[in-house]
């Protein structure tokens, strides 16, 4: 069922940017900047120090940056979705994919940025291919942050070699939506997980 409520989520949230111009022709959402990045700097203490949220921050675009990790051969680590310049999404979906000859998916979970402003769902089988889904009807301006997305735990099979396992998401395009209706131009910049003995 979970499967079949991420298709009936998606046909909606398509057909929301579809109508666009017929039902918020003119709307605009006044967001503060400095309001959000102010938001975003005091989001980063609580983060490891990351140059690309600076960087993204810089030249304003919507961007999703995957974080980049460390584990020991064996040993969990939490992988993060960043989001910086946020418009005021309400609706963004997409696949996340990974190597699952070396990286274990055990756990999906929405960031706590984000509890109770969007909602959240995947795919039921949590493996490479895997259809992420963030969706509400509206967001209010004063829930209008940047910040840790989604977090992601991964453990390590004993056997992967020391290497990084590219952690990936490709969105889609007709799929990503802010508080207008609007389509959004999600930039996403991959992470990853560097496996080795230290």
């Amino acid at each position: 069922m979970i499967i079949i409520n991420l298709e009936i989520k998606k046909v909606f949230i398509f057909t929301m940017c579809i109508c666009l111009t017929i039902n918020v022709t003119g709307c605009k959402i006044d967001v503060d900047k400095k309001s959000v990045t102010s938001r975003t700097e005091s989001k980063k203490e609580k983060i490891k120090k990351d140059t690309r949220i600076e960087n993204a921050l810089k030249q304003g675009d919507t961007t999703l940056i995957i974080s980049q990790e460390k584990a020991k051969f064996g040993e969990p680590t939490v992988v993060t979705f960043y989001l910086v310049n946020n418009p005021g999404l309400i609706a963004m979906s997409g696949v996340l994919f990974y190597d699952e000859e070396s990286v274990i998916l055990d756990n999906i979970q929405i960031g706590d940025d984000f509890k109770g402003k969007l909602d959240f769902d995947h795919s039921k089988e949590m493996k490479s291919g895997c259809e992420l889904l963030w969706s509400n009807e509206k967001i209010e301006k004063n829930q209008i942050n940047d910040g840790i997305l989604l977090k992601l735990e991964f453990s390590s099979k004993k056997s992967s070699k020391e290497e990084t396992i590219p952690i990936t998401f490709v969105p889609d395009k007709e799929g990503v939506c802010d508080n207008n209706l609007s389509p959004v131009n999600l930039i996403v910049e991959s992470g990853g997980i560097t496996i080795g003995e230290e």
